[in-house]
């Protein structure tokens, strides 16, 4: 049965994950995954040396990722605030990057919390890159 509100209640839900992931401090590793489709293991792994910014693009494993303005603003602030790191994306509370069960049992927690299936985070990303154009990214903190 088709719903005329599918795409809004999808919408609503995916800011509501975003919101939760910013409140949890790590909304850049989510935002820049739902958005490029990078799988978890390329993203919790991402080195620096895969990131273009200046061409705006993300070196993937399997393919070559686009990345908007708002994506390589939030990656801009990551290498800013770990200028040292090899790795893109660093856990808040270890200052490692991401093992593969904190991404997990964090995007299982963002779905509960923003009342979305628990689905995989792949499965997740399907609809999203559109989706997203209507939900801008939240501002960067300074």
């Amino acid at each position: 049965m088709y719903c005329k509100h599918k795409d809004l209640l999808r919408k609503a839900h995916l800011q509501a994950y975003l919101n939760c992931a910013m409140d949890d401090g790590v909304y850049p590793i989510f935002y820049i995954g739902l958005r490029s489709g990078l799988r978890q293991s390329e993203l919790i792994s991402l080195p620096w040396a895969a990131v273009n910014l200046s061409e705006k693009v993300i070196y993937g494993q399997h393919r070559d990722y686009p990345l908007t303005t708002e994506a390589c603003e939030l990656l801009t602030a990551e290498k800013e605030d770990h200028p040292e790191s090899r790795t893109v994306f660093l856990h808040p509370q270890t200052e490692k990057p991401f093992l593969r069960h904190q991404f997990f049992y964090l995007h299982r927690k963002f779905c509960r919390l923003a009342r979305m299936l628990e689905i995989g985070f792949k499965v997740s990303q399907n609809p999203v890159p559109t989706m997203m154009d209507d939900c801008p990214p939240l501002p960067v903190a300074a």
